[in-house]
């Protein structure tokens, strides 16, 4: 058989370019294939603090007495530290509470003068509404020593709220996206003193008709229990 130096070239050429292809085949043949799927966003976490905030803790079952400024008693859950804030931050008795990361709050409470002159009503009434700081009080209840306790809240969207050093973003939970602020006041005209609450709810709708999370627990079991002390 004869052989020309141009075959010889070609058949030269055609080997390594066989090898080629088959060991592309046989990596081709060897791989998994690859299906087209879409990334799903991963859930977020459910929250694991501040519950009460997110109304995700039932009504305490057991709770202690606390005093403010040595003039008033309240009771608040049995996991609650109570805590002054630093008289050189503030000069009127303000406090908050320590507690488990779970049961955490943003819960503050005020006890400050206050003139009867700066009332708008008559004897022991507030004219409703009455502007209470950038909320109105529209409502009242009973409490110890048929004192009345007034309240308000403010419902805010969160995805727009900025901190220092951070971007506006929308929550990582579309159940925590509005804010309600809930205020409440207390007017004793005996002492001349105003007892502030405030605690926040973390909740999916605008439209807030009741108290929830920690306007929850204040309305029902913190303001309730203010008594004076004697």
């Amino acid at each position: 058989m004869e052989c020309s130096f141009h075959d010889m070239e070609n058949n030269l050429l055609t080997v390594p370019i066989l090898m080629l292809v088959f060991c592309n085949v046989a990596t081709a043949q060897s791989s998994p294939p690859v299906a087209s799927r879409t990334l799903k966003k991963k859930a977020p976490n459910p929250p694991t603090q501040f519950l009460w905030a997110f109304g995700r803790l039932p009504s305490p079952s057991k709770v202690k007495s606390v005093e403010l400024d040595g003039k008033y008693s309240i009771q608040v859950p049995d996991g609650f530290t109570l805590r002054r804030v630093s008289e050189t931050v503030s000069s009127v008795p303000r406090y908050f509470f320590d507690a488990e990361p779970a049961q955490s709050t943003f819960i503050t409470i005020i006890v400050m003068p206050f003139t009867s002159d700066s009332l708008r009503g008559e004897h022991s009434n507030v004219r409703l509404p009455y502007e209470f700081d950038d909320i109105l009080l529209t409502g009242s209840f009973k409490i110890s020593g048929d004192e009345d306790a007034y309240y308000g809240w403010k419902v805010s969207n969160n995805a727009y709220e900025c901190m220092v050093n951070k971007s506006c973003m929308a929550p990582d939970l579309p159940e925590s996206r509005f804010v309600t602020r809930y205020e409440f006041a207390v007017f004793d005209k005996t002492s001349n003193l105003r007892v502030e609450f405030t605690g926040y709810y973390f909740g999916p709708s605008e439209r807030v008709t009741t108290f929830e999370g920690e306007g929850k627990l204040l309305r029902d079991v913190i303001i309730p229990s203010l008594t004076r002390i004697h």
